[in-house]
């Protein structure tokens, strides 16, 4: 008995190793052609979570601070961000995809309450590019700036 699990974990060990080799991608030149092995390109939903950066343009020396998006079905938007004051900014809202135009707006939860608009570029190949943000409302004084580049998480 134990001959026979040992022949048959090492049949399951080689039938996992060859399935890891060949990841699921084809050989460019057809079967046994010698080939290189590729594999298309990951598509990445606007949905999930997205992470990066953000600048202000009213402090052009302040470094960039980190920033994140959950992008949810049906158009609800949750977000964190880290304040040059080292506390945490979380807000809520909604968005919207036309083509590569997303676009979002959103209120910092209570007690900040500030209203903030934005945009960026998506690409299906996993990042937004060339995002700005502005205030429309903010009792201290209203801020904007951009998102360098947002990332999504796998």
């Amino acid at each position: 008995m134990k001959l026979f699990n040992l022949k048959s974990l090492m049949a399951f060990t080689l039938l996992v190793s060859m399935s890891l080799v060949q990841g699921g991608c084809t050989d460019d030149d057809g079967p046994g052609g010698g080939g290189t092995s590729q594999c298309p390109d990951p598509v990445y939903p606007v949905t999930g979570l997205w992470t990066g950066s953000y600048t202000v343009a009213q402090n052009p020396n302040q470094p960039a601070l980190f920033y994140s998006f959950i992008v949810y079905p049906g158009g609800e938007l949750v977000t964190l961000s880290k304040g040059a004051n080292g506390v945490n900014y979380y807000g809520k809202g909604s968005w919207t995809l036309n083509g590569t135009s997303f676009t979002y707006s959103l209120t910092t939860l209570p007690p900040h309450n500030i209203d903030q608009e934005g945009s960026l570029v998506y690409s299906n190949t996993g990042t937004m590019t060339l995002g700005t943000w502005d205030e429309v409302y903010n009792p201290y004084g209203l801020l904007n700036g951009t998102f360098p580049t947002m990332n999504r998480v796998n």
